[in-house]
């Protein structure tokens, strides 16, 4: 007979301040309404930059938090982005271009660089590399693609916004400060109640760990040292 027991998740407690911690509050929140989300961020921030590129899914993540890209788009300063160019590169000092999105070709049942090796008297650049023409050549948007591009955002900006929609959702709470010791079950080893340097102790039913490379949270961080490795190259 199995024993083990599935607790409800009523509470969730997020450490950090970030683009990460804000967007699961509010992915958590707007999916999961019953919970009580709590973000724990200290008391002084160290943003690790401004500006961020995103994936492709950017949009369809916001929607998930209940963001509409007409809201946050101009918020952010959020311009759309195509790919990457890497100018002066390799031996011949050439420019190249990495989009992020790569047409697929089911109904000719085969791939863009089959087609691409059949057709070697046209640009690669141009008629290979999606939106190289458009993007570099002639500095405009396909509108009828939108969805295949990317963003570049203002992160700072990003999490500005958030913070202020949050504050609509009545479960949502920040708690601006540090976290200063973590008790632990002894036998399982976790998280049994959170410490805080504005005196606080605070509990949940599961903690979100989004302190980046600190893992704050972890048992046993991961940490990996690279010192001596390189000796002798």
């Amino acid at each position: 007979m199995n024993t083990n027991k599935i607790n409800k998740v009523d509470n969730i407690v997020i450490v950090g301040g970030g683009t990460s911690a804000w967007i699961t509050a509010a992915m958590l929140s707007n999916n999961l309404p019953h919970l009580n989300v709590t973000v724990v961020d200290k008391e002084v921030g160290s943003p690790v930059g401004v500006g961020e590129g995103t994936l492709l899914s950017f949009e369809k993540v916001m929607d998930r938090c209940g963001f509409h890209v007409n809201d946050w788009f101009p918020a952010i300063d959020a311009t759309l982005k195509a790919g990457i160019l890497f100018p002066g590169w390799g031996k011949n000092q050439s420019d190249v271009w990495h989009p992020f999105f790569f047409p697929q070709m089911p109904a000719l049942k085969t791939s863009q660089y089959n087609v691409w090796s059949k057709n070697q008297d046209f640009n690669f650049q141009t008629h290979g590399l999606s939106f190289y023409d458009i993007s570099i050549n002639k500095d405009m948007v396909d509108y009828e693609a939108l969805n295949s591009y990317a963003y570049h955002i203002d992160a700072g900006k990003l999490v500005t916004f958030i913070q202020k929609e949050l504050e609509r959702r009545p479960r949502v709470q920040l708690i601006k400060s540090d976290v200063v010791e973590i008790f632990r079950d002894d036998q399982t080893h976790n998280i049994t109640s959170l410490k805080l340097k504005n005196g606080q102790e605070i509990t949940a039913d599961l903690y979100v760990d989004c302190t980046g490379f600190k893992q704050l949270l972890a048992h046993k961080p991961d940490k990996v040292t690279c010192e001596g490795r390189l000796s002798g190259l």
